[in-house]
């Protein structure tokens, strides 16, 4: 999804319906980047760019995608994060 924020649009294409404990956990991780630059950094530095340092981020990856390998938190966020229209 496309922060509104950031130009994204308030419908259906850009609405991903979670729990609002997931959603402050997304955005404790990954502030306000699209899911495009997500990806992108994650394929470059890996999930320590946005988890180094800070044990609460941790908790929130640790929720979010479990023990999920890198390449699988690309995909979901590729698969399920991404605007789909």
């Amino acid at each position: 999804m496309i922060p509104r924020s950031r130009g994204g649009k308030n419908d259906d294409c850009n609405i991903k319906m979670v729990p609002e404990y997931l959603h402050r956990a997304w955005h404790q991780i990954f502030d306000n980047y699209t899911p495009y630059e997500i990806v992108e950094i994650l394929r470059v530095l890996g999930k320590a760019a946005f988890i180094r340092g800070n044990s609460g981020r941790g908790r929130a990856w640790k929720m979010l995608f479990g023990d999920k390998t890198i390449e699988e938190v690309i995909d979901e966020i590729k698969k399920d994060w991404t605007p789909k229209c």
